[in-house]
C-alpha cells in the first residue's frame, strides 16, 4: 500500500533537527513512496537549503507563501497527498528504522489511524528520559479519548479518505490533532495503536512551560466546549476536563511537569508492560490479531564487564520513588489539595496514633515493622495506607485498619507517627516522627544523587541507613541534615535471621535466588540502562535448557525473581531446577523474599542494593551483569568504581555463570565480603527493635 509522509517545516525550526528528521523517514526499512514536506511560510536560508537540497526523487516541496500554522499547514499538504495513507512526522523528532514497517500492516488490516508508543528525550535519541506507552485495546483508546489525546500525533498513520471526510485538521493552538482524533471517533473510526516505541520525540527546555499559560488555557476551554457541542463528552466529563485539564495549564511550572511525568507513569501502568494475543474484538476487520504488537524481543548479549570513567551528570530519568501509580483525576486532586493539606497539618491535632503507609504492594520494609509492631503487642491504634488495601482488609478482619492511599491522607495529617518508604505524601511534618525507610542502601544513584536539585524539601524527620559509611550518602541523596539520618539497619533484614523455605522450594542440595534488579520499567516510564536486560547472559532458550541441565546434574534449585518494575518482554517459563517467582508465589507459599533468602545457600544480583542486605549473612554472592557501561551512562552509580565494593565473582560469561550456581566456585570471597560488610552494615540484626526506641514508640 503505497503512503506519504506528511512533514511540515517552519521559521523556529533548527536545521540540524530537521536534516535528522527527515534521514529518518527517509531511510526506513519500508520506505515511503512520497514525502511531502510543507513550508510553512519563509524560513531561514539554512533551511531553504535543506529543502533545495531534499527535493527530487520521491520528496516534494509545497512552498507556503505565508505562515498559516500547523494546522492549515497540514490541510494544505493532505489536498496535495497523492496516496490514500499518510504517516505524519515533525522536523524535530526521530523515527525508528522500521516504524513504517510496523505500522502500514495494521492500516492494510482495516484501521483507519494507527499511533505508536513513543520516547522522550534531550539530545541523544538513544538516551531517552521517559517512555510514553501507548494504549492497544481499541476500545480503551476511544474510551480513554475522552480524557486525554489517545494518540501521539508525530507517530501517527492514517487513511486520508475519513480524515478529510470529517473536516481535516482545524485551527486549535497545540490542540488540533486532539480535536481530529476526536471527530474521527466520533464519526466510527478504526483505530489502533502498535505497542513498540517508534518515534524518539524531542524535548526541550520550555517544553513544560509551552503546556501552561493563558494562551493555551483559553485553547483548551474552547476545545471542551467543541466536544460538548459535538457530543463527544458528557456534561459531566466536560466539567471534569475543564477542571482538570484546564487546571494543568494554569499551575505553576514545576507542578505542572510533576504532574505530567505522573499522569504519564499512570497511563504506562493502565496499559501494562507487555501485549499478549490477538486484539480485542473492536478492532477493524480480518486482520484484527495484528492491532496487538507484540514487543520485538532482543538478544541478550555478554558484554566486557571492565569499568570505566563514572558519569556523574544525572538528571534525564525519573526517580521511581516520585512516580507512585495513581488515577489521573487523583493526581489532579492532590495538586490543588496539596497547599491546603500542609495548612491543615499545622492546625490539626495529633493523635498518639501510627500510620504505615506504601503504594507499590504491603511487604518489604512497611510488612516487617507492622508484623514487629502486632506481635510485640503494640497498644497505638495503626492504620495501614496500602493500594492492597482489600486483600489485607480481608486477612486482618478488623483487628487492625486498612485503608486506601488517599484516604490515608486523613491520618498521617492527624497522627504522631507515620512510616513509609513506596511512595509518600508530599507534606511537611509538624508535631510528627515522620520516617522515610526506603528500600535498600545504594550501589546506583538515588534521589539528588541521580537528579541533582530535584529533591530541594524534606518531607520526613529522619530517614534511615544501615551505617554511618551510608548515613553521609542518604544525607546528600535526600537533601538532609546528617542528624536526620537514623543509622538502625532496615527493617526488612530482621526476616534473613528467620528462615523459611516453602516445600515447594526446598529438598535439594543447594538453593540460590537470582534477583536481578529493573532495567527498564515502562509502567513508571523508567529507563535505567539502554541494555535491553532482563536476566543477564542468557541470549536463548538453548542456554537456559543448558543450565537447567547442570542445575539438575548437582541438585541446585535456582529461584528467579525479576524486579517488580521491570517490563518482560518475553516469557519465562519454569523448568524442573529454575522456578521464576514473583511476590503472588511467595504469598501463596506463606513466606517473604527476605525469609526465603534466609534460607538459601547462595545469592546472585548485580547493582541491587539486596547484596548489601545479603552480606549480613556471609555467603557466596556473585554479580552478573553485561551492561555496566549502559548503567553507568543511565541511572548511574554512586561510586566511582562500584566494582570495588561488590564482593564475588564479576560474572560476564556463560561458564562462569554455570560455575557459580553448581557450586564449582569456592568460597574464596569470604574475607572480602566481612571487610564490606563491615562498611555496609553497622548492626547484624534486631533492626526492628533498635527503629522502635530510636522514634520514640
Amino acid at each position: 500500500m503505497d503512503f506519504t509522509v506528511l512533514l511540515p517545516v517552519y521559521r523556529g525550526d533548527s536545521p540540524e533537527f530537521f536534516r535528522e528528521a527527515y534521514r529518518s523517514v527517509t531511510e526506513q526499512t519500508l520506505p515511503p513512496t512520497e514525502v511531502l514536506i510543507v513550508r510553512d511560510g519563509p524560513v531561514p536560508a539554512s533551511i531553504e537549503a535543506l529543502l533545495t537540497e531534499f527535493e527530487g526523487g520521491s520528496t516534494r516541496v509545497l512552498r507556503l507563501p505565508q505562515n498559516v500554522g500547523l494546522a492549515r499547514a497540514l490541510n494544505a499538504g493532505l489536498a496535495q497527498v497523492s496516496t490514500s495513507v499518510v504517516a505524519r512526522a515533525d522536523a524535530d523528532d526521530v523515527c525508528t528504522p522500521d516504524r513504517f514497517e510496523r505500522q502500514l500492516p495494521l492500516i492494510e488490516a482495516g484501521a483507519d489511524i494507527v499511533g505508536a508508543s513513543i520516547d522522550e528525550f534531550e539530545t541523544d535519541p538513544s538516551k531517552p528520559s521517559r517512555v510514553r506507552l501507548a494504549e492497544t485495546d481499541p476500545a480503551k483508546i476511544a474510551a480513554g479519548a475522552r480524557f486525554e489525546s489517545p494518540f501521539h500525533h508525530p507517530a501517527v498513520m492514517f487513511r486520508v479518505k475519513p480524515v478529510l471526510a470529517v473536516g481535516g485538521y482545524e485551527d486549535q493552538s497545540l490542540l488540533e490533532d486532539y480535536l481530529l482524533w476526536a471527530k474521527l471517533i466520533l464519526a466510527g473510526a478504526k483505530v489502533g495503536n502498535v505497542r513498540e516505541v517508534l518515534v524518539h520525540y524531542r524535548v526541550g527546555s520550555g517544553s513544560y512551560g509551552r503546556r501552561g499559560g493563558l494562551g493555551i488555557f483559553r485553547s483548551e476551554l474552547a476545545l471542551q466546549v467543541k466536544f460538548l457541542r459535538i457530543g463527544f463528552t458528557t456534561p459531566v466529563q466536560f466539567l471534569r476536563n475543564v477542571a482538570i485539564r484546564g487546571g494543568y495549564r494554569l499551575v505553576p511550572e514545576p507542578i505542572r511537569k510533576l504532574a505530567y511525568v505522573r499522569r504519564s507513569a499512570h497511563k504506562n501502568a493502565a496499559a501494562g508492560d507487555t501485549v499478549e494475543g490477538p486484539a480485542p474484538d473492536h478492532s477493524p476487520g480480518a486482520g484484527d490479531a495484528e492491532l496487538s504488537i507484540l514487543r520485538k524481543k532482543t538478544a541478550f548479549t555478554a558484554g566486557d564487564a571492565e569499568p570505566t570513567t563514572m558519569r556523574h551528570e544525572q538528571g534525564t530519568l525519573a526517580n521511581q520513588s516520585e512516580v507512585p501509580t495513581r488515577r489521573p483525576l487523583q493526581h489532579a486532586i492532590e495538586t490543588v489539595l496539596l497547599q491546603p493539606a500542609r495548612l491543615a497539618n499545622w492546625l490539626l491535632p495529633k493523635r498518639d496514633r501510627i500510620v504505615i503507609y506504601s503504594n507499590l504492594g504491603f511487604r518489604d520494609n512497611e510488612r516487617v515493622l507492622f508484623e514487629y509492631l502486632v506481635e510485640h503487642g503494640e497498644q497505638r491504634e495503626i492504620v495501614v495506607a496500602t493500594n492492597e488495601w482489600k486483600k489485607y482488609r480481608a486477612l486482618w478482619g478488623g483487628t487492625v485498619k486498612f485503608v486506601e492511599p488517599h484516604l490515608g491522607v486523613w491520618y498521617f495529617l492527624t497522627s504522631r507517627y507515620f512510616f513509609y518508604s513506596f511512595g509518600k505524601y508530599p507534606i511537611p511534618p509538624h508535631r510528627q516522627r515522620v520516617v522515610n525507610l526506603w528500600h535498600g542502601m545504594p550501589l546506583k544513584t538515588i534521589g539528588n544523587l541521580e537528579k541533582p536539585g530535584t529533591i530541594t524539601e524534606q518531607y520526613f524527620t529522619n530517614v534511615l541507613a544501615t551505617s554511618d559509611f551510608f548515613a553521609g550518602i542518604m544525607a546528600r541523596a535526600f537533601n538532609c541534615p546528617r542528624e536526620d539520618v537514623l543509622v538502625t539497619g532496615l527493617p526488612r533484614c530482621d526476616e534473613l535471621f528467620r528462615p523459611l523455605v516453602p516445600p515447594a522450594f526446598a529438598g535439594h542440595q543447594r538453593l540460590v535466588c537470582w534477583l536481578p534488579t529493573f532495567r527498564r520499567s515502562e509502567s513508571r516510564g523508567l529507563i535505567d540502562s539502554t541494555g535491553d536486560v532482563e536476566l543477564p547472559l542468557l541470549q536463548n532458550p538453548r542456554q537456559l535448557a543448558e543450565l537447567n541441565e547442570a542445575l539438575a546434574s548437582a541438585d541446585t534449585m535456582l529461584l528467579v525473581k525479576f524486579h517488580p518494575l521491570q517490563t518482560l518482554t518475553r516469557t519465562w517459563e519454569d523448568l524442573s531446577h529454575i522456578r521464576f517467582i514473583n511476590q503472588s508465589t511467595l504469598d501463596e507459599n506463606g513466606t517473604t523474599l527476605y525469609r526465603l533468602l534466609g534460607g538459601c545457600d547462595a545469592l546472585i544480583t548485580d547493582y541491587s542494593s539486596v547484596f548489601i542486605d545479603y552480606l549480613l549473612l556471609n555467603r557466596p554472592i556473585a554479580f552478573a551483569f553485561d551492561d555496566l557501561d549502559q548503567y553507568r551512562s543511565g541511572r548511574g552509580f554512586v561510586f566511582d568504581n562500584p566494582l570495588e565494593y561488590m564482593p564475588g565473582p564479576h560474572i560476564s560469561q556463560f561458564s562462569q555463570l554455570t560455575d557459580f550456581l553448581v557450586g564449582r566456585e569456592t568460597n574464596t570471597y569470604a574475607d572480602d565480603r566481612a571487610r564490606v560488610n563491615q562498611v555496609f552494615n553497622k548492626y547484624t540484626d534486631g533492626n526492628c527493635a533498635r527503629l522502635v526506641r530510636a522514634v520514640g514508640l
